[in-house]
């Protein structure tokens, strides 16, 4: 529901109700739902959100990676262009992890 709205408040360039689901959005950020946040943040071309969903991935990594939604994003890379964006974004926030430790 909530992507559906933020998708629908982006769409129709509802600013205050963008910046709420985007909020709702990082607030809730778990393993179950970090790779469909990853997806529609990118869809929508919300940097900010796709940077937030991509460090997220990053600090939990060991989790996501046992998601069936990472495994999925991970098979369909190879044919999928959006997939191969989401990937790269959290090889930078990973990147970006290990550096700064």
């Amino acid at each position: 529901m909530l992507p559906d709205l933020t998708a629908a408040a982006h769409r129709y360039q509802v600013g205050g109700l963008l910046a709420m689901c985007r909020d709702r959005l990082i607030n809730t950020l778990a393993g179950d739902n970090c790779v469909d946040t990853l997806r529609l943040a990118d869809t929508l071309g919300d940097t900010e959100l796709q940077q937030t969903a991509a460090r997220f991935m990053a600090a939990t990594y060991k989790h996501v990676c046992a998601t069936q939604q990472y495994q999925h994003m991970v098979r369909s890379c190879s044919q999928d262009e959006q997939s191969a964006r989401m990937l790269d974004a959290i090889n930078v926030a990973l990147t970006e992890a290990l550096s700064s430790k």
